[in-house]
């Protein structure tokens, strides 16, 4: 499992590429959450504003499950706006 110093340099290394991908509004270290729990697993955590079937995303719009290692975990959170 990776430690966190490697999750977080693996995220600052893709961040802006992620951050380009389409319904992208966030990008951080997180737990993996499965099944609505959340887990011991530090991953990158994608906030989407809402998640779509593979089949209705373009190939360079899906994201990916793992970068060089670290798990991505997708987290539906809605439209985020500055306060």
């Amino acid at each position: 499992m990776p430690d966190y110093k490697n999750v977080e340099a693996v995220m600052h290394r893709n961040l802006s590429r992620l951050m380009a991908m389409p319904h992208v509004v966030s990008v951080g270290i997180g737990y993996r959450v499965r099944g609505g729990e959340e887990s011991e697993e530090l991953c990158i955590s994608v906030a989407v504003d809402r998640k779509l079937p593979a089949s209705e995303l373009p190939a360079e719009g899906t994201l990916p499950q793992e970068l060089e290692g670290v798990p991505v975990d997708v987290v539906e959170t809605g439209s985020l706006e500055a306060l």
